[in-house]
């Protein structure tokens, strides 16, 4: 990334970078570094592999705050050109109680539009090879992003393919093949309709702009909160009083709304016995769903308890899930796993000889830097804080 990129990033005013972006320069030999606010504890890449797809909560929101960082970047006119996962993070700003997305790693955003060939396969809108003009621009950029929200909705790994999937996509005539039966049951000839449009081989055939691609994103998610049965009020599902609800009865003919049956899908919850068995301080705690999906689950438990008072309440049977389906990861995380462990692929803070550089920092940087980097106060030790840096040369 170039110095130019550094000064273009800091004039941005979205919620969806890093709020005062830039801190300070700092120069390590021929390598030059600038601190940064964390883009959040973990990747949306991390969630997926842990959590499995979004609920629709997670999903309908991540899918609008990555759409309209694309749009927001598209008007200042700069482009990420590497959208993926891994490049993503999730946090929980200050002022708000909600997760969002953070983008990070504009280590390509200075690439001239005449190289095709930057980014990372499959996220890469190889048609631009097909073009008559060879030259990248916002369609391209919007092509990442709708390949990252299939592996929102789909799970990790879950990616549109193209032929056989043994070659690259601009090398044959096929268009994607779009699996219906990987997203959720009620929404998905919609999520269909969207990324066959999305991923169209011809980019004068898919979303104009993003814009356009944002207000077909909500479009699959306007019903999702209605109940199966026709009713006259907003809430997500209403029990009949004439329906008589056993502990066997099935939670689909409830008449829920997608949302919550999407959320029941995710914990292989089926039955009226299963979900007030499962204990309702964990509802109030699930990992992996939005507030508003737990505060419905909540009340479905609460109203269906009282419905069914002669269900024991004791630990939760729950059937094994099904090979292969990534769920929940409160379900399957064995009780010895230290819970305070950091993900893995936790936002990296990409400096060299991470201790070297403390110990140099602690002597001469500023206090600022000194917290960023949590690194010691030249007279009294302090704990340390989390860092995503970016490097490059000058």
């Amino acid at each position: 990334m170039s110095l130019c990129i550094i000064n273009q990033i800091s004039r941005f005013h979205c919620p969806f970078f890093r709020n005062k972006p830039t801190y300070e320069l700092l120069q390590f030999g021929d390598l030059t570094g600038f601190t940064m606010e964390p883009a959040g504890e973990a990747t949306l890449a991390h969630q997926l592999r842990e959590e499995g797809p979004l609920d629709l909560t997670l999903l309908q929101q991540f899918g609008e705050d990555l759409l309209r960082t694309i749009e927001y970047l598209d008007k200042e006119g700069i482009g990420h050109r590497d959208i993926k996962p891994d490049n993503i993070g999730i946090r929980v700003p200050r002022a708000r109680r909600r997760k969002e997305l953070c983008l990070f790693d504009f280590s390509l955003a200075g690439t001239p539009p005449e190289n095709i060939n930057v980014g990372t396969i499959p996220y890469l809108d190889s048609f631009l090879a097909n073009r008559k003009v060879k030259r990248w621009d916002v369609s391209s950029e919007c092509f990442p992003a709708a390949m990252t929200l299939h592996e929102m909705a789909a799970g990790p790994g879950v990616l549109p393919r193209w032929g056989e999937g043994k070659s690259l996509p601009h090398l044959i005539t096929d268009e994607a093949t779009i699996r219906a039966e990987v997203f959720p049951a009620d929404l998905r000839d919609r999520f269909k309709t969207f990324f066959e449009k999305a991923l169209r081989r011809d980019h004068t055939q898919r979303f104009d702009n993003p814009v356009q691609m944002l207000e077909a994103w909500r479009e699959i998610f306007a019903t999702i909160d209605r109940p199966a049965v026709t009713t006259t009020t907003d809430a997500a599902f209403v029990l009949d009083d004439q329906m008589v609800i056993g502990e066997a009865t099935q939670l689909i003919l409830l008449g829920l709304s997608t949302r919550l049956s999407n959320a029941l899908d995710r914990l292989n919850v089926h039955t009226v016995g299963e979900l007030l068995r499962f204990p309702l301080r964990r509802i109030y705690r699930l990992r992996g769903v939005g507030h508003k999906t737990r505060r419905e689950l909540a009340r479905l438990f609460k109203e269906l308890r009282q419905r069914c008072p002669q269900v024991e309440i004791g630990p939760a049977k729950l059937p094994p899930r099904p090979t292969g389906q990534p769920g929940l990861s409160h379900l399957t995380v064995s009780p010895a796993s230290p819970a305070s462990s950091p993900p893995r692929d936790a936002v990296p803070d990409a400096m060299p000889n991470r201790k070297s550089c403390k110990a140099f920092l602690a002597g001469c940087a500023t206090k600022s830097t000194r917290q960023l980097l949590g690194c010691p106060r030249p007279t009294s030790p302090r704990r340390s804080t989390s860092l995503d840096s970016e490097w490059v040369r000058p």
